[in-house]
């Protein structure tokens, strides 16, 4: 499956033993996408009821500026990744 600018994914995190959810802010031509952490964490995977109240992750731990952490990822998405829903994104 290719992502799509928006697409809202939710993957098990085995460091936090939680579930964790990314969005896709931008899909290049060359095949890679813009990966955006989001600031959720949950018992359970994302449901697409929970998108509206999506925010994004920002680091600011201790004295680091707070910002986005924005990441490029292949855009084919690995198979252990769950779909959620689309949105409009961010960024």
């Amino acid at each position: 499956m290719k992502a799509k600018a928006g697409d809202v994914f939710t993957i098990y995190n085995h460091y936090l033993n939680r579930y964790t959810a990314c969005q896709i802010t931008k899909v290049e031509p060359n095949g890679s996408a813009v990966c955006l952490p989001l600031d959720w964490s949950g018992p359970e995977p994302l449901g697409a009821h929970q998108l509206g109240g999506l925010k994004p992750l920002y680091e600011d731990f201790m004295y680091w500026p707070r910002c986005l952490r924005l990441c490029n990822v292949a855009a084919e998405v690995p198979s252990h990744y769950i779909y959620v829903g689309n949105r409009p994104s961010f960024c």
